[in-house]
């Protein structure tokens, strides 16, 4: 079996570990070649004869597996060390896309069911965390380009009224809340709306939470149009 490069093989190797659910051990492992064997139970007085060997194809970086030895004398364990909370984030990062709001103790039958094998609440805890962090991105980067997504409002929508305030924590800048205004909006309500205004909003959710107000006006027909697209302020 041949790899693109040696990180697919060792990836390859981690699945391999948690699947099979032994004490594989890493005899060799550098930038072009990777040997591991299997430790075996403590009570055996014959080694386990599983082993594994890849190494570089030429000069690299396609990788190889050039000796494989498959069988195991030795028992399944119940926990593996390879099962961290980085490799299950990824591994199970469909499931988590499709449920992110999906229960410890679900997650914790879903990895049983599939592998076979016990974590501890405390990994899939942090699992969860590194897939929401993933799917949905830092909040700090995030934050970090409503600068430019107001320059492109009012580039891309002329007359329009965009500000932003922020609470200094030192010299960092920390968002505080938003009020955005279309102009094509403003000069609906001027040319067609009925002098009557109301407001509504509902409350965000979540580890940032906060509320959404929105300003509404009425237009010939009695339908309502929205006037203050958004002013968002979030608790810090």
């Amino acid at each position: 079996m041949e790899f693109t490069n040696m990180e697919q093989c060792r990836e390859a190797i981690r699945y391999c570990a948690v699947s099979c659910a032994r004490a594989l051990k890493w005899v060799r492992n550098d930038s072009y070649r990777v040997r591991l064997k299997c430790e075996g139970d403590n009570k055996q007085t014959v080694p386990c004869p599983w082993m594994l060997y890849a190494s570089y194809v030429g000069k690299g970086p396609t990788t190889r597996i050039k000796t494989y030895v498959p069988r195991h004398i030795c028992g399944r364990r119940q926990k593996t060390k390879y099962a961290t909370s980085s490799w299950l984030s990824k591994r199970f990062d469909e499931e988590l896309r499709d449920n992110p709001n999906m229960k410890v103790t679900d997650f914790m039958k879903l990895i049983r069911k599939q592998y076979v094998i016990d974590v501890t609440e405390a990994q899939v805890y942090k699992a969860k965390s590194f897939a929401k962090l993933r799917i949905q991105g830092s909040i700090q980067k995030q934050y970090g380009k409503l600068w430019n997504y107001c320059e492109e409002l009012k580039s891309n929508n002329p007359g329009s009224t965009v500000i932003v305030k922020i609470d200094l924590q030192g010299e960092n800048p920390i968002f505080k809340r938003i009020y955005i205004c279309f102009g094509a909006l403003k000069k609906g309500f001027v040319e067609g709306c009925r002098p009557v205004v109301g407001f509504d909003g509902y409350h965000v959710k979540g580890s940032h939470s906060g509320q959404i107000l929105t300003a509404v006006g009425v237009d010939g027909n009695n339908g309502m149009i929205q006037l203050l697209l958004l002013l968002l302020k979030l608790k810090t």
